[in-house]
């Protein structure tokens, strides 16, 4: 019972209204403070649709002052939340014990400016697990493989991108250093990488894919901070039945969406 209150209250009070209720429902504030050890303030998957792009904006602030009266905290999760560096470094500077953090999914996190809080001497002992080292598995929803994939390109790690793309489409594109040139020169998609920011528009499903496969497609906008408008893409993925990825989302296309050409290939030349 007590999970289920903390649940809705995750998902329904404010960020300070929810520690408040952690500390006052499972033991005294003393207790808890020399205690706890690990403070998780993930997005929740099952989050009903209406309530979640609330429940990716905490009260950083509340949740600072939280961590300045709770100082053993040596893990804190971020995954998911709506978070850029400044906020990672004011929470990391508050909480000296925090040797592990997990801001996989979290956004916009803007790489150039998470990199070099990265290389902060200050936070040299933190050990950070992001988006960039995230690997296939099926625990992972078709958003959070856009989102991996995007934000590889943003950080200009196309690597990452391919490392998504599905067997079919990596057996058209690849090998990684075939796929590379989708992002070179004039080619449309060279505005994905290191691009300023990106955004991704809730997927839809598709009626089937190859194999009656189930299928999802998202639009996702690659911004350059020197340019009005954005560029948008057509990302196409589905559950892969091979057995080394079985229950895997992955990519198998990405279109442009003005124009008709799809990065499964058939771009390509041989």
């Amino acid at each position: 019972m007590e999970e289920e209150i903390r649940l809705l209250v995750l998902l329904y009070c404010s960020q300070a209204d929810s520690l408040r209720f952690g500390a006052s429902c499972r033991a005294a504030s003393s207790t808890l403070a020399s205690t706890l050890e690990v403070l998780v303030l993930d997005v929740m998957r099952a989050v009903p649709q209406d309530t979640s792009e609330y429940c990716k904006k905490r009260d950083w602030p509340a949740v600072c002052r939280f961590l300045l009266r709770h100082t053993r905290v040596r893990r804190l999760s971020l995954r998911g939340t709506q978070l850029h560096a400044k906020v990672l470094e004011a929470l990391l500077l508050t909480a000296p014990s925090v040797v592990e953090c997990d801001v996989a999914f979290a956004l916009p996190l803007r790489w150039p400016a998470y990199s070099a809080l990265r290389q902060r001497p200050e936070l040299q002992k933190l050990a950070f697990s992001d988006t960039l080292a995230v690997e296939p598995g099926p625990e992972l929803s078709p958003q959070e493989v856009v989102i991996a994939q995007a934000y590889g390109l943003h950080a200009g790690r196309v690597d990452v991108c391919f490392r998504f793309a599905s067997p079919a489409n990596k057996a058209m594109t690849g090998p990684l250093e075939r796929f590379a040139l989708f992002f070179e020169g004039s080619s449309r998609y060279s505005a994905m990488l290191r691009c300023e920011s990106f955004s991704v528009d809730g997927g839809h499903s598709l009626t089937s894919g190859p194999a009656g496969k189930p299928c999802v497609e998202f639009e996702v906008e690659f911004r350059d901070k020197d340019e009005g408008s954005g560029h948008l893409f057509a990302w196409k993925l589905s559950r892969q039945t091979a057995p080394e990825v079985a229950g895997c989302w992955m990519t198998d296309g990405v279109i442009p969406l003005d124009i008709e050409s799809m990065w499964d290939g058939s771009m390509t030349e041989d």
